[in-house]
């Protein structure tokens, strides 16, 4: 996955998070303190431009009550969350979790 790619999927991943968001009526900052971020770091994620940790996207999903799969750009490489050193330091329970996502593609 190049640059370019990688962008574009935190695009598309900001973008189904806002929509998912909009759909069950949850404004920003309540979405923010529910994942323990603020409201800017919810409206950079949702614009593409931050980056997300895989335990935040974990929140993230929890707190918009949907599965991970709903979240995660289905075209784009999975392999860059495995190979990705954030998954090692991961509790097991979020490793576990993550794999069942991976599982699904």
């Amino acid at each position: 996955m190049n640059k370019y790619d990688v962008q574009k999927f935190y695009i598309e991943l900001g973008a189904r998070i806002q929509t998912i968001r909009k759909n069950k009526k949850i404004n920003q900052d309540n979405l923010a303190e529910e994942v323990g971020l603020n409201r800017t770091s919810i409206v950079n994620i949702e614009k593409g431009r931050q980056k997300v940790l895989i335990h935040t996207l974990i929140n993230i999903a929890s707190a918009l009550k949907a599965d991970l799969n709903e979240l995660i750009p289905i075209e784009f490489p999975f392999n860059i969350f495995i190979v990705n050193s954030q998954y090692d330091e991961l509790p097991e329970n979020e490793q576990r979790a993550v794999k069942l996502v991976l599982e699904k593609k």
